[in-house]
């Protein structure tokens, strides 16, 4: 079943630093199983929402290839690599009615 992932990232990570993430990201080809992805600013935060085809899909997209592109970016920037990267807040929902789920 499709999910539909909201997170809202914490006030310190800018637009500007999501889409260096993105830019990065797109280099290597779409993600498999993800459906949909859109970033907004609300009330100064960045929020993303996307549409995977399976919470599998999603979770192996963000350990094999979201976080190392955070942290080529934080180190990119002068950040430890090493180090975490902030934390966003994370909403999951099963998605009833998802195009081209």
């Amino acid at each position: 079943m499709a999910i539909l992932c909201i997170q809202t990232l914490p006030p310190e990570v800018t637009l500007d630093q999501v889409q260096a993430v993105t830019k990065d990201l797109i280099a290597s080809g779409p993600p498999a199983g993800g459906i949909s992805h859109a970033v907004i600013v609300d009330g100064g935060q960045v929020k993303i929402f996307d549409v995977w085809e399976s919470e599998k899909a999603m979770n192996t997209f963000t350990s094999e290839r979201l976080v190392p592109a955070i942290q080529r970016q934080m180190a990119g920037m002068g950040g430890d690599p090493t180090s975490p990267p902030p934390m966003p807040e994370v909403q999951v929902f099963e998605a009833y009615d998802a195009m081209g789920a």
